[in-house]
């Protein structure tokens, strides 16, 4: 309907179209969490590692959460993806993907950026998979909690954002199970603010 299939759509109509869109994808993110999380606890995820392009990989995910990004004017940039290949479950790194962007939305201000980027390291034949948002950053106080299920962050003008406080747990347990380990630096080095998550993967 956004896209005028059934016809000219008010500016009010729009609205509340979007509305609709947006919550639509808050609780299908909610219950594929929590989904996520019951499978892992109950050890029923079984990975199915395979030579993934990371463009398509992080193309989806964008494309996914491209209405959160639009509402606040963020600038999503995807950086050294072309021609970057990893082994991994598909389904496991979509999850991790879109939990790590769903987080870096939330405590993004209007107009800020947030980068997704891969940098091969070559003497382990590994890639460095990031992403670093613009936001205020996290305290070392709820740093060294940020990983733990239902721990939430409020950060000054991120009051009201909406989550369960798993999505972290679910891409630490998703990265484990890869073998790997996820990695937070806050503020973002090289600048006064900013959250950076990073972990990598084998080389495709």
């Amino acid at each position: 309907m956004l896209q005028g299939v059934c016809g000219e759509v008010s500016e009010n109509g729009r609205k509340n179209l979007q509305m609709i869109q947006e919550s639509t994808l808050h609780v299908s993110r909610m219950i594929d969490n929590l989904l996520t999380l019951s499978m892992s606890e109950f050890g029923k995820i079984t990975l199915n590692k395979e030579k993934l392009s990371l463009t398509q990989a992080v193309d989806k995910a964008c494309s996914i959460v491209k209405i959160l990004v639009e509402k606040k004017s963020i600038n999503l940039v995807k950086e050294e993806l072309e021609d970057t290949f990893v082994y991994a479950d598909r389904h496991c790194l979509l999850e991790i993907f879109l939990n790590l962007l769903d987080n870096a939305i939330k405590y993004t201000g209007s107009g800020g950026k947030i980068s997704v980027s891969a940098k091969r390291i070559e003497g382990e034949k590994l890639v460095e998979l990031s992403v670093t948002d613009s936001g205020v950053g996290i305290s070392l106080e709820n740093s060294e909690n940020i990983f733990e299920r239902f721990h939430k962050v409020a950060p000054v003008g991120a009051i009201g954002e909406k989550g369960l406080g798993i999505g972290l747990d679910i891409v630490r347990n998703l990265v484990h199970l890869h073998g790997r380990e996820i990695r937070m630096e806050s503020p973002v080095p090289g600048k006064d603010k900013g959250t950076k998550f990073s972990f990598t993967l084998p080389q495709g």
